[in-house]
């Protein structure tokens, strides 16, 4: 598995693309399947920053084309002035990336969840997100999220909103 910076991953995170292209992409960019291939999900691994990875490509049916991707850091074990410190920096950068949409942040950190973060993340109470859109005159077109899970993980995901419409 090849080290990707997150810069270089973006423009590779294509929707309305056939599955097989988008893979074909990844694989040449140093990530590996895993798991089950042929279902409407399907799970790549590799390191982005020198942190493991999932990817997953959803996709409208088998055969069909990506509608969104979902970019999991594997680091429940990072503390949350790390964690903290790295989402703001990828924010940083990703609006860079989007320099016509910025972002806009939600968070919700109780001053009891001081110490421990994770369970309040867990348990709902926490939250931690960047938001990107873009619109067209008629509707929400694409969505990029830069969030803490509840699983106390880092996630970007990208949604083709119109194709996921249509998926429906």
């Amino acid at each position: 598995m090849k080290n990707q910076n997150i810069m270089d991953l973006l423009p590779l995170l294509e929707t309305d693309v056939s599955v097989e292209e988008s893979k074909k992409r990844l694989v040449a960019n140093g990530f590996v399947s895993k798991g089950v291939v042929g279902s409407k999900q399907e799970n790549l691994i590799g390191m982005v920053d020198s942190i493991p990875v999932i990817l997953t490509l959803r996709k409208t049916n088998k055969k069909g084309k990506v509608w969104g991707y979902e970019l999991l850091w594997n680091n429940t074990e990072t503390n949350w002035v790390k964690k903290r410190a790295y989402i703001d920096q990828l924010a940083k950068s990703l609006n860079t990336v989007n320099k016509q949409n910025p972002s806009f942040l939600l968070k919700t950190l109780p001053q009891y969840c001081s110490g421990k973060e994770a369970d309040c993340f867990s348990d709902g109470v926490a939250q931690y997100q960047y938001n990107w859109y873009w619109n067209s005159e008629f509707a929400r077109i694409k969505e990029m999220d830069l969030k803490v899970t509840p699983a106390f993980e880092v996630a970007i995901s990208i949604t083709n909103s119109l194709m996921l419409a249509k998926s429906k």
